[in-house]
């Protein structure tokens, strides 16, 4: 039979009575659980079935907005630690030994956070190459934000309100020249939310009436969470908050936060045995030793500055606006600021916002079915905790109490995001349901509004986040360099790729290992005194005695390092290599390698040339490059050139071309080699 569309009015049974030791009756049914007439029945019906196609438009909608961090290579940390393949080949230590070492030596320094070493050093081995590790960590925030839509909707039951704060969070997430917890730490923030989501998912299971089990996974995972990274020490107050909310009588809230209050006082207990067995944190009586890089200041005012500027730095636009960088300094005069922003790749995100955001208002559930002022309360203090506590752990450290700004918060600030989408879903939420009447005209106007503003924060946040990335890659001399971005240790990101490429081809297949080999170029970190041997290591698959000009010329600080490190190994003095490379852009450049010496001393030994470009792998492609130099022979008039193609070809791959040298070295003085491209 059809429902038709008058009003029907049923009778609403009466709420049973909750038994003993069952958990406190929500103030309101989920989705598919309510009483009332027969259309909204059809309509949560509806709205269940739009909700993972809303959802599903979220997730791309923050795929593009951080699309472009694929471009961006390894910054901060990761320029280092992303050598991590490369250290275990040079020691020879197993990857067991160098996690289990690790946390030892974590421990000795006073931090409590084992799990922490294990997603350090084991997504690098597993992911060596610096596109794929940025796909995943891409991937896992979606994770994350798929997540996070679940744990909202496990919440209040409302659809609309998930989507929301999803939407939310996507707008909060920003990208900056500063230690970024998403273009940098190996994915680690995102396993930390992943672990806190999956831990209150079950404990709301639980309190709902499922399987006591679920109690064991998330105490599990909030175990995990805690020992993965200690700025998850104050989040157990969101497992209190939800217990609070479910929970009616006392002694059940306290049966059930017993568990978790237990883990915590684990971790804090030892973390706080760790500080005082090993107070690395003091300098030495004479002020040789630095203080320990987190040493505390409990100065109440310091940490309140400290803790409000790194909640702001979670807010929409933060960076954009605070601009610590000054990247956008550009862009602040309005007619400049509206042809910055009104590119065409901006109105892809706009679209998709805009329409998410109406989809979303479009399944919140209204009238008798509408979240009550105490689901709102509950929403908005759990949204406060996660926007908020995250902070905390970093509000106390005196190192972060000085470099912390509105714009530019530490890491911990990837899980504030998702705290300010929960407290942008419950404004909208709340104004959207009880502005004006169901249907007028007053209440969609001010959804439109909404839905605007917030799609085109985030269209002006997928502009900040590109230019970002942009002066991250971006060398000195580029049109893009930016000093502070270039702190960030990524500008010679393109420099690494094309040296990367060149090594795994197979430029260093026919030189003895543990030959001497001289960088004509120095890139810091990575290709450096130090570094530089466990980068060649990493990529050749060989130790090699790399000698960087700073080495050379005894300017680096760490050259006593460099040489204890050498000393390690059989080096050969009797075989030297010198290397060169050049980088034209994202895509193109090329590397020599040749032996030292003259003459009858280069008989026979490698020489090669790679060339990296777009079109390499075609055939006739390399009709359109010539090698040129300085010809050997004063006979030859000086000058050496030969075209790409007339020269023996050891093989090619999509994008490159690797040559044999070894005949030419006769004929011209390697060091002066340039490759030019003449039609």
């Amino acid at each position: 039979m059809a429902i038709r569309d008058e009003t029907v009015r049923v009778a609403r049974p009466a709420r049973p009575q909750e038994s003993p030791g069952r958990h406190h009756a929500p103030a309101r049914p989920h989705h598919g659980e309510g009483h009332g007439p027969a259309g909204k029945c059809e309509g949560t019906r509806r709205h269940a079935k739009l909700l993972p196609a809303t959802l599903a438009l979220i997730v791309g909608l923050a795929a593009i907005q951080l699309s472009p961090t694929l471009a961006t290579g390894y910054l901060s940390d990761d320029g280092i630690t992303s050598l991590v393949p490369g250290m275990l080949t040079y020691s020879g230590e197993s990857l067991t030994t160098r996690v289990v070492n690790s946390m030892r030596g974590a421990m000795l320094d006073g931090r409590f956070y084992p799990l922490h070493w294990i997603p350090f050093h084991v997504v690098f081995v597993a992911i060596p190459d610096v596109f794929a590790y940025r796909c995943v960590v891409l991937v896992m925030v979606l994770g994350n934000l798929a997540l996070f839509a679940t744990f909202v909707r496990s919440l209040t039951g409302d659809g609309g309100l998930a989507c929301l704060a999803s939407i939310g969070t996507v707008c909060a997430m920003q990208v900056r020249a500063f230690h970024d917890p998403i273009l940098s730490f190996f994915g680690l923030l995102q396993i930390v939310v992943g672990l806190l989501l999956v831990s209150l998912i079950a404990l709301d299971a639980v309190l709902k009436g499922r399987s006591r089990a679920w109690l064991a996974v998330s105490v599990m995972a909030w175990l995990m969470a805690m020992l993965t990274y200690e700025v998850t020490y104050p989040l157990f107050v969101l497992h209190l908050l939800l217990i609070a909310y479910r929970r009616g009588k006392w002694r059940d809230r306290v049966r059930d936060a017993v568990p978790v209050l237990r883990v915590v006082a684990l971790c804090v207990g030892v973390s706080l045995l760790l500080r005082w067995l090993h107070p690395s944190d003091i300098p030495d009586p004479g002020g040789q030793t630095p203080g320990y890089v987190h040493a505390m200041n409990l100065d109440a005012g310091r940490v309140l500055t400290t803790l409000g500027r790194q909640g702001a730095s979670a807010l929409p636009l933060a960076s954009f606006i605070d601009d610590p960088a000054g990247l956008f300094g550009g862009v602040r005069d309005p007619a400049a600021f509206v042809r910055w922003v009104g590119s065409t790749e901006v109105l892809w995100p706009v679209l998709l916002a805009a329409l998410a955001c109406s989809l979303g208002f479009r399944q919140l559930r209204e009238g008798e079915e509408a979240p009550s002022r105490r689901d709102h309360r509950f929403v908005l203090a759990i949204g406060i905790a996660l926007a908020v506590l995250p902070g905390l752990t970093t509000s106390v450290c005196q190192k972060y109490q000085e470099l912390v700004t509105p714009g530019t918060g530490y890491v911990p600030v990837y899980i504030q995001y998702y705290g300010v989408g929960l407290v942008l879903a419950s404004g909208m939420g709340a104004l959207a349901t009880r502005w004006g009447r169901a249907g007028s005209r007053s209440r969609l106007v001010l959804r439109g509004a909404m839905a605007m503003t917030l799609a085109g924060a985030i269209g002006v946040s997928y502009r900040a986040i590109d230019a970002t990335c942009e002066a991250l890659v971006s060398p000195p001399g580029s049109a893009h360099f930016n000093e502070t971005a270039f702190r960030m240790e990524g500008g010679w990101h393109h420099a690494r790729v094309n040296l990367e490429a060149a090594l795994r081809a197979g430029l260093l297949e026919e030189v003895p290992e543990y030959s001497h080999l001289y960088p004509a170029n120095e890139y810091a970190p990575w290709h450096s005194t130090v570094f530089s041997l466990f980068f060649y290591a990493m990529n050749a698959e060989k130790i090699l005695a790399v000698m960087p000009p700073s080495f050379v010329d005894g300017s680096s600080a760490s050259a006593g390092a460099h040489q204890t490190l050498l000393n390690q190994k059989p080096m050969m003095a009797g075989s030297r290599y010198r290397i060169a490379d050049t980088c034209f852009g994202p895509r193109s450049g090329y590397v020599l390698v040749w032996p030292e010496g003259d003459g009858a001393d280069r008989q026979g030994a490698p020489a090669r040339l790679f060339v990296r470009y777009p079109e390499a792998h075609r055939d006739g492609a390399g009709t359109s490059f010539r090698l040129t130099g300085t010809a050997s022979n004063p006979d030859a008039g000086g000058i050496y050139s030969r075209r790409l193609h007339e020269l023996p070809l050891l093989r090619t791959g999509t994008g490159w071309r690797l040559y044999d040298l070894g005949d030419e070295l006769s004929r011209v003085r390697p060091e002066t080699l340039s490759l030019i491209y003449r039609p």
